[in-house]
């Protein structure tokens, strides 16, 4: 579903100083990304070392349970799989 925030991940709302979201809004284009990233990089920088490694490790987990398992591929070709292995 578009805009359906990732598995691991909450949506959240709050509320900034007009100024502030400006600013948010004003880095985001300079650094071509968006709102979102500029906060989650500031939250993290506001965590101490221990907490941010938590923060990471959980975030590796959720990425790893969401990728799909790499399938082999065969190819008409060579009849190589992926990896290099022969038929």
């Amino acid at each position: 579903m578009p805009n359906k925030p990732a598995e691991g991940t909450v949506s959240v709302s709050f509320t900034l100083p007009r100024i502030l979201s400006e600013k948010v809004e004003e880095r985001a284009k300079i650094e071509m990304t968006n709102k979102s990233d500029i906060i989650r990089r500031a939250l993290m920088n506001y965590l101490t070392e221990a907490e941010r490694v938590m923060v990471l490790q959980e975030i590796a987990v959720a990425k790893n349970k969401s990728m799909p398992k790499p399938q082999d591929v065969y190819y008409r070709r060579t009849g190589r799989k992926k990896g290099g292995e022969s038929r």
